[in-house]
């Protein structure tokens, strides 16, 4: 991958890290324990059905809102105050006579723990059924703190739901149609002016709008401005093309090829899908006479080495009568894939640029995408199509895309001139790139379908097309900044029951956190990530999070060079929707560190990865990962990369299908660029539109007892790529993020914070990890030898079905990759597994399934996956 990549698993934890317990070895506390669509369903508790708990009885894609059977053991015997929307701060706080606000309450408790001390119960906070409107964050410190054998809560009351919200109601008579004299009608597309309503958010007293921000792939900690939600759901910028929108396509149309000898485009004339030989294969054929020579454009499909290989070509080849898929002799171009037609390099005889084929309109939009059709400079490209001349009234449109890799989001503002030129205000990411995927948002002009909207900050004026009745719906918007809830060394502190919602930054935000635990509570509609905490035994139970703009939650905690465990967790939970405004980077669950634990969760539907982690003894177990990777490539719903050191992380026993979407190369579980040491075991992969598992060249990875049906591009591939690109460069105290053998001598992830050693040849990392012990600490005898393959790696007990490959070599680095694994069988290739019920998607193997026949193969516990009590 590109150097820089890896800097999207630094910024995991980095903001924290200063801040989190997993400082230098005398700092670890010495006793540690253990993205969104806009829809109509504002359900916030995790789904009972299937794909949340494998073993129900429920259809595969229910989308239950049933909540996860968790039930905090709140001691309501302890209670000692109450809070409620209609109480009053000069109340004595109690049944009948509650405070207003959570922070009155909390002095109150530290009044008590003052003058009695912490008593043998610990003290609860009863919250009544109501909204709780924050202007400032709720602060807890050191001072705040309960005992381990009495914490401290702050808790619903029995059978209600208190909300702390960081936004403001809009009252229902402030909604009204758009005045039929308004000039705004003019600029609003055909045939929604009678459906939008606006809001005069200024004579509200509503002034603080916020401000758009640069987001996506290189931005940390970004804030979101001012955004509406109604009845507990998101609207959307309003965009162009809409989230989704595919167009119809003609697949009998002709070709056009742009470039080189082709000049601004010649017709190619669609030939029909017969072929022969390795192109009759179901694509179409297409030809045109340039210059007194009959070109050809074909596909052909073909296997080798193990794997199976897709390309376009353009040559004089005939593929109905004589097909010459590698067509190197002649002049000719090519490139891997399948459809659309990619861009076909120059690859023989007197070819010599690259040429753009393509068989749709040019402003053809592809799930919500359209593809750049002209690159001019680092920051100018040309809009396809005339849709751009309805926005010259338009004063602040942005543009979000994949714009050079299609694992690196931005979103920024920039301008269209009548031309259709868009000149970006900012450098992407990775700069731009031949018709890579983008949309345009923010923009009243498109604002046509239910759930998008609009606002004018020259008159501060809401705009907005309602996804159902207004009636009776609560409409609000986002106004806080910080966060709703932040603590600061607190310790032994309980939350449940509590929904924190919509505000434009992170929900909540532990810092030193020590027994800091968030039960059966729900995080929504956060302009940032939703969570972070960095500390101890602390995290999440039982709880909803969904519709984050960042991260679902992150966590940092323990030590590396110790190998001391944080105990962070996040466990029967339902983590969707995340990154809706930074679509890659930015997971259901991140963390780093040491010894963090996520199990029994159902993370699903998000354009990016389920889970991205750096550090060592994470337990990732159990959990369902379901319409992931939905709008990346080159991903996985499990990431890790680029670490010799990241060892000793488990990664068991969980269910991962249908991940991937638009773009391909989606996978299941992905130990990137040389990651190391790792365990793959006992999981089930149905439906992977990529490779199930993938080893970049890492060393000692074991995959094993693994199930795999229906994996477009293969069980496993694996390759050589340290070969290629380790290196030995320095920057200050902290290699380049290349150099494999730099990295395992520092915590790398945090070294802009000041290098930290790690003795990787000492205790207790020689113990704990010998292969890596042994690789010398020496460039000069890594170098180009064999410490730099994928030595010591395990894929065996493995069983495939209706899947392309069971195992494929890349040559990135050199070819013969297996060949350096310590083993790779027994497998069992294309053989139906004999689930119980695959219908229902209850994947647990039959006694007679053909992978108890293999020796060592355990049986795996599908149905104790996802949500369970």
């Amino acid at each position: 991958m590109a150097r820089s990549r890896f800097l999207a698993g630094l910024l995991l934890g980095q903001a924290m890290s200063l801040a989190a317990a997993c400082g230098d070895g005398a700092t670890s506390p010495p006793d540690a324990a253990d993205a969104g669509d806009v829809d109509a369903d504002p359900g916030d508790t995790p789904a009972g059905d299937a794909d949340a708990d494998a073993g129900s009885d429920a259809g595969p894609d229910a989308d239950g809102d049933a909540p996860p059977e968790v039930t905090p053991d709140v001691p309501w015997d302890a209670t000692r105050f109450f809070v409620s929307p209609t109480g009053d701060d000069s109340n004595p706080g109690t049944l009948e006579e509650p405070f207003a606000t959570i922070g009155r309450a909390r002095d109150a408790v530290r009044d008590v723990q003052a003058a009695e001390g912490i008593p043998p119960g610990g003290l609860v906070v009863a919250l009544r059924e109501g909204t709780y409107e924050l202007t400032e964050t709720l602060d807890l410190t050191a001072d705040d703190s309960g005992r381990g054998d009495a914490p401290t809560w702050y808790a619903s009351y029995p059978a209600e739901t208190a909300r702390l919200t960081g936004s403001v109601a809009v009252p229902a008579t402030a909604v009204v149609p758009v005045p039929a004299d308004s000039p705004v009608r003019s600029r609003l597309p055909a045939g929604a002016a009678d459906q939008v309503r606006q809001v005069d958010l200024e004579s509200l007293g509503i002034t603080d709008l916020g401000t758009l921000e640069r987001r996506g792939f290189s931005t940390w900690g970004a804030e979101s401005a001012l955004e509406p939600a109604i009845d507990g759901v998101m609207l959307e910028p309003a965009r162009w093309p809409n989230r989704g929108q595919t167009d119809p396509e003609d697949l009998t149309a002709d070709a056009i090829v742009a470039g080189d000898r082709f000049g601004d485009g010649t017709v190619f004339a669609y030939l029909g899908t017969t072929a022969s030989g390795s192109a009759d294969d179901g694509f179409a054929n297409y030809s045109a006479d340039v210059g007194g020579t009959t070109f050809f454009l074909y596909h052909c499909t073909w296997e080798w080495g193990g794997g199976i290989h897709r390309y376009w070509f353009l040559s004089p080849a005939d593929p109905r009568t004589d097909p010459n898929c590698w067509p190197d002799a002649v002049t000719s171009w090519l490139a891997s894939g399948n459809w659309p037609i990619p861009p076909l390099e120059a690859f023989g005889g007197e070819a010599s640029e690259t040429v753009i084929p393509r068989t749709r309109p040019v402003d053809f939009a592809e799930n919500g995408f359209l593809r750049i059709p002209e690159v001019f400079g680092a920051t100018s490209f040309r809009m396809p199509g005339t849709r751009h001349e309805r926005w010259s009234a338009a004063p602040d449109p942005w543009f979000q895309g994949l714009f050079a890799q299609y694992w690196a989001d931005d979103s920024l503002p920039g301008t269209v001139a009548a031309d259709g030129t868009v000149t970006l205000a900012e450098d992407p990411s990775y700069g731009l790139e031949i018709l890579h995927p983008f949309f345009a948002f923010n923009l009243l002009e498109e604002l046509d379908a239910p759930g998008e909207y609009y606002l004018d900050r020259s008159t501060s004026v809401l705009y907005f097309l309602p996804p159902g009745p207004t009636t009776d719906a609560e409409l609000r918007v986002s106004m806080m900044a910080d966060p709703l809830l932040r603590t600061d060394g607190t310790a032994h502190v309980r939350f449940a029951g509590l929904v924190f919602e919509l505000g434009r930054g992170v929900l909540v935000d532990a810092r030193g956190a020590d027994d800091v635990r968030f039960e059966a509570c729900t995080f929504r509609n956060s302009g940032g990530d939703a969570v972070r905490i960095a500390g101890t035994d602390s995290g999440l139970d039982g709880c909803v999070v969904r519709d984050p703009g960042g991260a679902g939650v992150r966590l940092s905690g323990g030590d590396r060079p110790t190998l001391t465990p944080g105990g962070l967790f996040v466990r029967r939970s339902d983590i969707s929707k995340y990154g809706r405004w930074d679509r890659t980077y930015k997971p259901g669950v991140g963390f780093d560190g040491c010894g963090q634990i996520v199990e029994h969760n159902r993370i699903h539907d998000a354009p990016h990865s389920g889970v991205l982690f750096t550090g060592n003894e994470h337990r990732l177990e159990f959990n369902v990962f379901e319409r992931v990777v939905r709008e990346a490539n080159d991903a996985g719903a499990v990431y890790v990369g680029r670490d010799w050191g990241y060892r000793g992380n488990l990664i068991r026993w969980n269910f991962f299908h249908d991940v991937g979407g638009s773009f391909g190369g989606a996978h299941g579980v992905y130990l990137d660029d040389a990651a190391s040491g790792n365990v793959v075991f006992g999981n089930v992969f149905y439906g992977i539109r990529g490779l199930a598992t993938q080893s970049g060249g890492g060393r000692d990875n074991r995959f094993e007892n693994n199930v795999v049906v229906d994996a477009d591009d293969g069980a496993h591939m694996t390759d050589r790529r340290a070969q290629e690109v380790a290196n030995d460069d320095w920057s200050g105290e902290c290699p380049d993020d290349w150099n494999l053998l730099g990295r395992v001598n520092v915590v790398f992830e945090d070294c802009w914070a000041g290098a930290r050693p790690i003795a990787y040849q000492s205790e207790p990392w020689a113990t704990r990890y010998p292969e890596l012990a042994a690789i010398p600490n020496d460039w000069s005898a890594v170098a180009a030898s064999h410490w730099l393959d994928p030595e010591g790696c395990v894929f065996a007990r493995n069983i495939t079905w209706r899947t392309e490959s069971l195992m494929r070599e890349s040559t990135w680095g050199g070819e013969g990759a297996l060949g350096f694994y310590a083993s790779t069988e027994p497998n069992i290739d294309d053989q139906d597994p004999l689930f119980v019920d695959e219908a229902s998607l209850d994947l647990t193997l039959r006694p007679e399934s053909p992978a108890f026949t293999m020796p060592g193969f355990e049986a795996i516990p599908f149905r104790e996956i996802g949500i369970t009590p």
